[in-house]
């Protein structure tokens, strides 16, 4: 009986200890969803707490982590919204440096990261892999959907996490990516307007048809 009374004594205290704890998250993603909005839109905020990116669904409040505190070597900078979905870009800056494009789904807490553009070398001195390159425009649509310039390519991301490459060449306008309710990404090059597919099942999210657009 003794022993029963422990055991049970002892699944009480941890029922108490983890209550404590998620009261005390669910007060920290409070309290980051009450900091100013570094982005800022309809649906949901990007706020900037201890260095640390987070998305505050405007229905919810809860925040969501995007992307952990930057140093000296790993940043995120170009933070945006669509509806429910953040994107970034994330630079790694050690030995080799490296440029990638991350999705997020704020809902739901999921995130998908892309290459920035096809450029990739092997560093001889250091026996690692470079790739990417920084972005000088992106689109992001409201369930996810993403392309961007990075160099002179234009990238679309896909819903496996790869790239296609939709058109590169020195004639890319390097800031004229746009995007059309109908689902096309378009863009200027050799001075002429031109256009692609982004298709909706390349969504970070497939199944959240909340956040497609009507």
């Amino acid at each position: 009986m003794a022993r029963a009374l422990r055991t049970l004594c002892f699944a009480l205290i941890g029922l108490i200890a983890a209550g404590f704890a998620s009261a005390h998250a669910a007060s920290a993603a409070t309290r980051a969803c009450s900091r100013p909005s570094v982005v800022n839109g309809a649906k949901a905020r990007l706020v900037v707490k201890e260095g640390s990116l987070f998305g505050c669904v405007r229905v919810s409040r809860r925040a969501v982590l995007v992307k952990g505190p930057q140093d000296d070597y790993g940043y995120w900078r170009k933070p945006r919204l669509a509806g429910t979905f953040a994107a970034l870009e994330l630079v790694l800056d050690y030995k080799c440096r490296t440029v990638d494009i991350q999705v997020t789904n704020l809902r739901t807490g999921v995130s998908r990261t892309f290459r920035a553009g096809s450029s990739s070398y092997v560093s001889s001195a250091h026996g690692c892999d470079n790739y990417g390159s920084p972005t000088t425009d992106m689109v992001l649509r409201s369930d996810g959907a993403i392309a961007f310039i990075a160099g002179d390519e234009v990238v679309r991301g896909t819903g496996g996490g790869k790239i296609v490459i939709l058109d590169r060449g020195p004639t890319v306008d390097p800031t004229s990516l746009g995007l059309t309710r109908s689902g096309l990404v378009t863009w200027w090059s050799d001075g002429r307007p031109r256009s692609a597919v982004l298709p909706w099942r390349d969504a970070v999210a497939q199944r959240d048809s909340s956040t497609r657009l009507r």
